[in-house]
């Protein structure tokens, strides 16, 4: 029996960024280092379409007949995203109180996916400018200056229910393939430890009632075309900071290691899982030209009982940047920004879930959900908390909708005076809010 592997993560665009009021310098590359980029990126795109013609052929290699080895089947597609922001706790130049609105289309997003029974290949590559929030004085304002690789992957699938992958892809740390249903995500994003996707190798068994994954990923999934130094990439990825005198740091992740033992059972309808995870890492500090390193674990709960779908997870982080001064921040980034997180704390998640099947003429079928996280700080920084209620469907049967109330708690995304170290030392230590809306139309 071919194994099912969930590593492919439904469409999201993270990319809320910080205020207009709190613009972040950037410096310009020397042209040495513009030149060094450039073919960089230009190896990181290749490798993608390298991955894609290398399992086209495998897959129509001299072997099995089509009858034995069942359709191959190739396919390129994409989304049209749209957004809605609505913030309710922005503030003017004067340090007023404003609401801020803003209606824009948001992403451009390129697909390739090929199946067969045992080659399987994906590639995701997406485009952002001109619109918000690449509409500040830092962008040429001009569609597709933001870019970058989401992911890109090559697997093989055997008979024992286990698959082999190479290329880009998630890497298998906690809950897969994320820990909850919305679209923005938990705060476990923003501090690296959910939706990562990094260069390496994985091993994926996912067995009747035991799901094994390990892995090793020598270097992270690479930065693309932007304004930043070093963030312009989808996953959050330790990078070089923006903000010169911001507090944070220089550095880069390398050589994760990753494990994961899951036990999951069925009785009728109802499915549960229990599974725990561990990952650690090598830091390069360019600053200080020494090696810190990074290690985690979690606890995780999955459940699924009729048309209630139930997620929960418990983690624990601890970074140590090899810094010179201050061993409490390091910094983080990605959609073209860095901010600074603290290095030492516990991330709690929660994400309730209802499917509801069809509503006549209307949607499809329709999804509202509650997340809660949490992220307890040591060195007695100030929480950060995220909550978020929303319903998710696809509509008229071609647009797949997203809609959000979120507030939050030095949260770098919601609210302003909140994004270089919200979930750092903390922001306002104040509540914010907003809505948010995503309209994706596939083709």
């Amino acid at each position: 029996m071919t194994a099912h592997l969930l590593l492919a993560s439904q469409p999201r665009h993270l990319a809320l960024k910080h205020s207009d009021k709190e613009t972040r310098p950037i410096g310009g590359p020397t042209c040495n280092a513009k030149h060094q980029f450039l073919r960089q990126s230009a190896a990181r795109l290749g490798l993608s379409l390298l991955l894609a013609l290398a399992s086209n052929h495998l897959a129509h290699a001299d072997g099995p007949t089509d009858s034995e080895m069942g359709e191959t089947r190739l396919k390129l597609g994409g989304e049209l995203r749209s957004r809605l922001d609505l913030s309710f706790h922005d503030t003017n130049n004067s340090g007023r109180r404003e609401t801020l609105s803003r209606l824009s289309f948001d992403t451009l997003v390129i697909t390739e996916n090929l199946t067969s029974d045992q080659i399987t290949s994906s590639a995701q590559y997406q485009f952002f400018g001109y619109y918000y929030p690449y509409d500040t004085k830092d962008y040429r304002r001009v569609f597709g200056e933001v870019s970058f690789l989401k992911f890109a992957w090559l697997g093989w699938t055997e008979e024992n229910n286990t698959k082999i992958i190479f290329g880009i892809h998630q890497i298998p740390f906690g809950l897969q393939p994320l820990l909850s249903s919305t679209y923005n995500g938990t705060i476990g994003y923003y501090i690296g430890l959910e939706d990562v996707y990094d260069f390496g190798l994985s091993y994926n068994y996912i067995g009747d009632d035991i799901i094994f994954r390990f892995g090793f990923f020598p270097r992270d999934g690479g930065n693309y075309f932007g304004a930043s130094r070093d963030s312009t990439r989808y996953s959050v990825n330790l990078v070089k900071q923006d903000t010169p005198g911001g507090g944070g740091t220089d550095s880069s992740e390398n050589n994760v290691g990753v494990i994961n033992v899951a036990y999951a059972w069925t009785d009728n309808d109802n499915s549960t899982t229990l599974g725990v995870s561990s990952m650690a890492s090598q830091i390069h500090n360019f600053d200080t030209a020494k090696t810190g390193s990074r290690w985690a674990a979690a606890i995780y709960y999955s459940g699924t009982y009729g048309d209630l779908g139930v997620s929960a997870q418990v983690a624990r982080q601890d970074i140590n940047p090899a810094s010179q001064q201050d061993n409490r921040v390091v910094t983080v980034g990605s959609f073209d920004g860095s901010y600074n997180i603290a290095t030492k704390g516990t991330l709690y998640t929660l994400d309730i879930r209802h499917s509801i099947d069809d509503i006549p003429n209307i949607a499809k079928a329709i999804t509202p959900y509650i997340s809660y996280s949490l992220f307890n700080k040591d060195a007695s920084f100030s929480d950060s908390q995220r909550i978020i209620v929303g319903i998710t469907g696809s509509v008229a049967d071609y647009v797949n909708l997203y809609l959000e109330y979120r507030i939050a708690m030095n949260d770098n995304f919601t609210g302003s005076s909140n994004y270089l170290n919200g979930l750092a030392g903390g922001g306002t230590n104040k509540w914010g809010s907003m809505i948010y809306a995503n309209a994706a139309l596939p083709f």
